[in-house]
Formats: C-alpha cells, structure tokens, sequence
C-alpha cells in the first residue's frame, strides 16, 4: 500500500443465516467506507445479491480474479459497483436466513479461513468479520472452536494476542475471553495479565499515545477485601501488574470493578483491562452499542469487527443496524496508516 492510495479491506460475510451479509454490504456501499478505504466482499456472491437485494442495494456486483490479483483488478472497480472475491460455498436456497445450520457455520469459518490467508500474504490490508454462529460452526464438524479472535491467532501462529472492545471513549481489553464463568478464576495467571497489559500499551502507543494509561480491574468485589473475598488479586494480577511496571508502563490497579467505570467517567484511561468477557462489555455495550468495534491485538495484520453476533431475529427483514459495522471498516482503514 503505498502512502496515496487507500488500504484494501477485506470483508467476510460472517454466518449467510444471520445479518452479517446484510451489513457487510451496506457497509461496502457506504459512502463514510469509501472515502477511506476501498471494501472488498469475501465470499458467496449469490449470498451477497440476497443481502443487497434485502437492504435496497442496487450496485452491480463485480466479481475479482484469484486474490493475490486483487491489487491488481481492484483500482479498476469504481463508482457503484460492489467488489467481490467469489469464495462460494452457501446456496441461498439450502441456507433461509434467520436458521441455525451447520452449512451456514461451514460456510462462515471457511470464509474467515480464506480472508486471514489473504491477509498473511498482502492481498488484503486489513480484515473485518462479520458475526458468525458459534454453534453452527460447531454442527459443521468444527472442533474446538472458541471464535474469531482464537482461530485467526492460530492461523496466523500468533501466541500473544487479545481481544480489545472499543467504543466513545472507551477502550477494554480482555483477559479471558470466550470462557464460562466457573473458568475464568483457573484461567487467569500473572503471566497473562501482564501479556495483556503490554499489547495494550504497545496497541496505544500505535496509535499515538505516548504515555498512556491503563488501568486494570480486579475479580473479586472490593478487590478481594485483603484476601476475605479471594486471593487472585494478591497471587495473580497485583504480580502481573507489578511485571508490567517493570517495563515502564504506567498501569494502576487491580481497582475495584463496580466504581471503575464510574471512576473512568469522570478521569478516562486509555484502556482498561478486565478479567473476563461481562466484565468489560458489559459497560462497554451500555455506552456505546451499535457503534462498538472489536480489535483484535497482537496479530501480524490489522483485524476489527462489530460489537454484536449474528442477531438471526432481524435477517432477511433489512432492519439491522450497519453502524458497528461501518465503523469497524473506518477503523480498520485508520489502523493500516
């Protein structure tokens, strides 16, 4: 990518049953996403003409070449026409929206497969997912699969890596991600938390922080109360803190998580670290949902994506919000520069 011209964002449609191709293509088409990057669709065009033809979308779909001809065969694609790869691989007759199917899950990860391949190999500047189904990617045959954020990791070979929800001004970043609650305690580790904390700041001085701030939230209420309401606070976050100090990073906590937020309110941190999933979208989401973007740390290419699921309730019907998505496309074209 050179310095003038725009990056190339790669877009998976995300489960063909749920709103991820509908809102993959009214982002695509979106005159905010345009003027920053130019979209690329990633996978089935039949699957795409539902969607446009659901969302009132009359641009003409063009189809690429294989993708390392995509630098190649996409400044040509102008004005209102919709760039697509053709990856195949969802009938819209044997996929209705708005059903849980194993096809649809099969379908979803081998598309999000195909555009971090794309991304490893420079086709593609950036990625952004559409949501998928974990559960249907589990019917298709797909064995441990925890989601997006897991699989592009291992695709990609990346170890150290983390999940950071971003929205107004509030950034969270995740210690344990996709875990049932009776887990996380066992998961935690002092290890972790300083990983997580170090790819939040290297994140933040990325994007032009120069000393930021982070804070970090504590498990237990009242952080642990001295060890009355547990001890993962004193054996494991206060030492992952304590390493991450050492680096020179300019971190607080573990902080009591129920006035945290409140505290941020009033003095914002550049991000705040969190120990599980709830714990950090929950506040996130309150403040800021439909505009949310998910992004991914620690990968060797730049991957984003909306802060909500594949919401089955609303597909086919053209009523789901592509906000999210927009800016998650917005965001990862600010990312690449």
């Amino acid at each position: 990518m050179t310095k003038r011209s725009k990056p190339i964002i790669g877009i998976t449609l995300g489960d063909p049953a749920g709103i991820g191709p509908e809102i993959a293509v009214q982002a695509a088409s979106s005159p905010k996403v345009r003027r920053c990057c130019r979209p690329v669709l990633l996978g089935d065009a039949r699957i795409i003409e539902r969607a446009a033809r659901t969302v009132g979308c009359e641009w003409r779909i063009v189809l690429l070449g294989p993708g390392w001809e995509i630098r190649q065969t996409l400044p040509e694609i102008q004005g209102r026409r919709l760039a697509v790869l053709e990856l195949g691989g969802a009938s819209p007759r044997q996929i209705p929206p708005g059903r849980l199917s194993a096809r649809a899950g099969r379908a979803a990860y081998e598309w999000v497969t195909a555009g971090a391949r794309l991304a490893l190999a420079g086709s593609i500047d950036a990625l952004v997912t559409a949501p998928l189904n974990k559960e249907a990617v589990a019917r298709s045959g797909v064995k441990g699969f925890k989601g997006h954020t897991e699989l592009l990791a291992k695709l990609s070979g990346t170890r150290r890596f983390a999940m950071m929800l971003a929205g107004g001004n509030l950034r969270v970043v995740l210690v344990t991600t996709h875990l049932a609650l009776s887990q996380v305690a066992q998961a935690l580790s002092a290890k972790a938390v300083c990983d997580k904390i170090e790819l939040t700041h290297e994140f933040l001085r990325r994007i032009g922080k120069r000393r930021p701030r982070i804070a970090v939230a504590a498990l237990n209420p009242h952080a642990g109360e001295g060890g009355l309401l547990g001890d993962k606070e004193q054996r494991v976050i206060r030492p992952g803190i304590a390493r991450a100090k050492r680096k020179g990073i300019a971190v607080l906590g573990p902080l009591p998580a129920d006035t945290l937020f409140a505290r941020h309110l009033k003095e914002p941190y550049d991000a705040i670290v969190v120990m599980y999933h709830d714990q950090g979208l929950i506040p996130l989401k309150m403040l800021s949902f439909g505009k949310g973007v998910n992004i991914t740390l620690g990968l060797p290419f730049v991957r984003t994506s909306p802060d909500h699921g594949t919401a089955f309730d609303l597909a086919g019907l053209g009523a789901a919000d592509p906000g999210s998505m927009i800016e998650a496309v917005c965001t990862a074209a600010r990312l690449c520069s």
